[in-house]
């Protein structure tokens, strides 16, 4: 797995860049930004409905239940922000990451079937439907997250990504713990 960084774009660099629309792009990106360390060649993106090879289902399976957790609907069929080589997968793009921070209401909460949906259009929904789940490991993880732990895990959120929302999502991580036991029986049904 790269190594998780943080990455600073100067303005400067979209004023150095020839190309207008990835200047544009980098003027738009101005600032504190997340980023992984560097990927060996060979990387390529997810197909919509390929099937998932034997070796990367359990990996395929806890990707979808991380983008159930962070309710991270971007990841999607024809966005699928996920690479693949060999046995391994990547993702990335979460800016759209804890939707239910932006909606108006109470939220559903986390692993209501209401809170799931997005599913059925996740880039691995069809490589997975009809395969057996295992989220032990997964749910056991999770459940072994401390309020301290998620207290932290928020506090480490740079100040330049925005806090407006970071109580919200300790909440939403607190009850995601509290409900992991729901989290395997939800995914079964969805990938019936």
């Amino acid at each position: 797995m790269p190594a998780p960084a943080l990455i600073e774009f100067d303005p400067f660099l979209a004023d150095a860049t020839p190309d207008t629309a990835v200047a544009g792009r980098i003027r738009a990106s101005v600032g504190l930004n997340f980023g992984t360390g560097f990927l060996t060649p060979g990387y390529v993106t997810w197909r919509k409905n390929d099937s998932v090879p034997l070796s990367l289902r359990q990996t395929a399976v806890e990707i979808m239940a991380f983008d159930v957790v962070i309710d991270n609907s971007d990841r999607r069929q024809e966005k699928p922000n996920l690479l693949w080589k060999d046995d391994e997968m990547v993702v990335f793009d979460h800016e759209l990451a804890f939707a239910f921070t932006r909606l108006i209401g109470t939220p559903p909460l986390p692993f209501a079937d209401a809170s799931m949906s997005f599913l059925r259009h996740h880039p691995l929904y069809m490589g997975m439907r009809g395969q057996a789940v295992d989220l032990r490991r997964f749910v056991g993880e999770l459940e072994s997250w401390t309020d301290e732990e998620i207290a932290l895990l928020c506090a480490h959120v740079p100040r330049e990504f925005g806090t407006l929302y970071v109580e919200k999502i300790r909440q939403w991580f607190v009850q995601a713990r509290d409900r992991a036991g729901l989290l395997a029986d939800a995914m079964r049904r969805i990938l019936q």
